[in-house]
């Protein structure tokens, strides 16, 4: 059955009422639970949600108290022995806090700066195990980029960077009958990101699971229209770092998410610094003061590529069952990368002037944050088009010289954050990998034709390599993509730098940092019909005005079904010979300087 178009229809005000009615639940659950299971969400579906709707709209008169609490039995309750944790020493801990705080806020502002170092400077780790268990993940994931030698296992060995504060939390267990807090929560966000640094980086994915079922459980997920706390801030922020894990994680692996777009409604977190939440003056808490540029902007406006990470999973990568429930064919899923080029088009015409990438010699503070942006849009564009590059359909050769253009763009971003010696992730490790396996299917395609080719793909592919090799000693994961990439392309597995196709530095030092000109409008190839109403089309925006796109300067008659057949032939008439693929990055290149 074909999937109907959502029709825009008013709430009535019962309705819009009654999607907050959650809240009376959780204040009168009180009454009637378990010890300790207050506080926990219970959607409309449950029986609790209904008891409530019929005790308001019947005699609630009862010859019986109501008010008896009902108690965990004693070996329920029963908990493991508390860990003993051994903690840094005072002063590698605090070195260990201002690492994680100089760098981190920056990819995954996870935690509120000033109320976690209060909490550790009054001991609440020796007392509270869900705490120690996160302190310790901070500092685990610190000290990957702490060159104190304390923070190894054996003293030398920097692959074990973190992992003996990492491996004390492995053994804890906490009782299933315990309610969950806002520490249970960061502690699986913390675990997600320090693992996928390690051998085994798919185990990430579990723990990001784990930590978004139990957001759900605290209703984290619901939009509370209340005034903003500490608490409710740092409770949006963890699930948001949680949905953006598990957009990327699952996207990588191929796998389902753990939360739909249409179950959550929980706004995005206030554009508001850390130092600027607790001010003393209830007019002046949680704003940014004027002509101050928050850091976080970058992050939020990551997170709207949430939605289409999510549309680009369900109609490009979801299994035949799925696509067909959808209606999708063939030509469908032509039709739905061209809604997600305009898609990807509109969020990167949306970013902030300040976080536009400028590659130039002179300190900029958002240096960090910008790159990140372009690395995710360079990336999903691949991941986009990736599909179609060994497919027979029109669709095929332009998606392979957009893939070819943002897996170089990248190699030269990526080139450019090694150069400033940033933190690594596990988005920018991906990222690299990623645009290495498509400039190794370019050089495997010349090499059938030209068994010495060294050109700029080589070169590019060099780039990555060396991205991956700086954060090798401290990124297990990293080893073994380097191994991957290198067997792919038949290179010799040594030191990739040393392999630089150009010996006398140009293949490092020939890069064109300048990537003003490198964008890709990948929305030139449309499908025939009106371009959809984006604002429609995505309605989790989050208050995201969507761009003009200038589409009032193209004559959408140019794109009917006659003109598609046009990409099945490259430019100057190659025909799809051994020099068509040359014709098309020819012509592609010169689309970008044109731009």
């Amino acid at each position: 059955m074909k999937q109907a178009t959502p029709i825009q229809t008013p709430i009535e005000p019962e309705e819009e009422g009654s999607d907050l009615e959650y809240l009376d639940v959780l204040q009168e659950l009180r009454k009637f639970s378990i010890n300790g299971q207050s506080g926990l969400y219970f959607g409309p579906s449950s029986n609790i949600y209904f008891i409530r709707k019929m005790m308001a709209t019947t005699d609630s008169n009862t010859r019986h108290p109501a008010n008896k609490k009902w108690t965990i039995q004693p070996w329920e309750a029963d908990d493991i022995k508390r860990p003993h944790f051994m903690f840094p020493e005072p002063d590698l801990l605090e070195d260990l806090l201002s690492i994680y705080f100089a760098h981190h806020p920056t990819c995954l502002p996870l935690l509120h700066e000033p109320s976690f170092r209060k909490d550790v400077a009054s001991g609440l780790h020796y007392v509270d195990t869900s705490f120690g268990a996160c302190l310790l993940h901070v500092c685990a994931i610190a000290s990957r980029l702490s060159t104190d030698p304390r923070v190894y296992l054996d003293g030398k060995t920097q692959s074990s960077a973190g992992w003996k504060y990492f491996s004390q939390t492995s053994s804890i267990s906490r009782s299933i009958f315990r309610t969950p807090t806002l520490y249970d929560v960061q502690f699986c966000c913390l675990s997600a990101e320090y693992i996928l640094g390690t051998s085994a980086p798919q185990a990430g994915w579990s723990a990001i699971g784990l930590g978004m079922r139990l957001a759900v459980e605290l209703g984290y997920h619901r939009h509370r229209p209340q005034r903003p706390t500490v608490q409710s801030e740092c409770e949006k922020r963890v699930f948001w770092i949680l949905l953006f894990l598990d957009r990327h994680c699952s996207i990588y692996h191929g796998r389902p998410f753990c939360i739909r777009d249409e179950d959550f409604d929980v706004e995005l977190p206030i554009d508001c610094d850390d130092e600027y939440w607790e001010t003393g003056n209830p007019d002046t808490d949680f704003k940014q003061p004027p002509g101050r540029l928050s850091h976080l902007g970058a992050f939020l406006h990551h997170l709207r590529l949430s939605t289409v990470i999510s549309f680009a999973m369900r109609t490009l990568y979801g299994i035949r069952k799925s696509k067909k429930a959808a209606g999708l064919t063939t030509n469908a899923m032509d039709d739905s990368v061209s809604i997600i080029d305009s898609m990807l088009n509109s969020w990167f015409n949306a970013i902030p002037p300040h976080l536009r990438w400028e590659p130039s010699s002179d300190p900029n503070p958002y240096f960090a944050e910008s790159a990140m942006l372009y690395m995710s849009y360079y990336m999903l564009q691949m991941l986009v088009h990736r599909p179609f590059i060994h497919k027979t359909t029109p669709q095929s050769l332009p998606s392979s010289a957009i893939c070819t253009n943002a897996a170089r763009s990248l190699s030269r971003l990526l080139e450019c954050w090694s150069q400033r010696k940033l933190v690594s992730s596990f988005v920018v490790n991906m990222s690299a990998f990623v645009a290495g396996i498509i400039l190794i299917m370019n050089i495997r395609k010349r090499r059938a034709t030209n068994p010495a080719y060294r050109g700029q793909d080589l070169e590019a592919l060099y780039r990555c390599l060396r991205v991956l090799q700086c954060v090798e000693a401290r990124y297990s994961v990293c080893g073994r993509l380097i191994h991957t990439l290198q067997v792919l392309a038949d290179l010799p597995c040594s030191d990739s730098s040393s392999s630089s196709p150009d010996s006398n530095g140009s293949g490092s030092g020939s890069s064109n940092n300048d990537m003003s000109s490198v964008h890709v409008m990948s929305g030139y190839v449309l499908s025939g019909r009106d371009v959809p109403d984006f604002a429609e089309l995505d309605p989790t925006l989050f208050g995201l005005a969507p761009p003009e796109e200038r589409w009032s300067e193209v004559d959408l008659s140019l794109f009917d079904e006659e003109a598609m057949n046009v990409w099945a032939v490259p430019p100057g008439g190659g025909g799809g010979g051994g020099d068509s693929w040359i014709d098309w990055n020819g012509y592609v290149n010169a689309m970008d300087v044109l731009q």
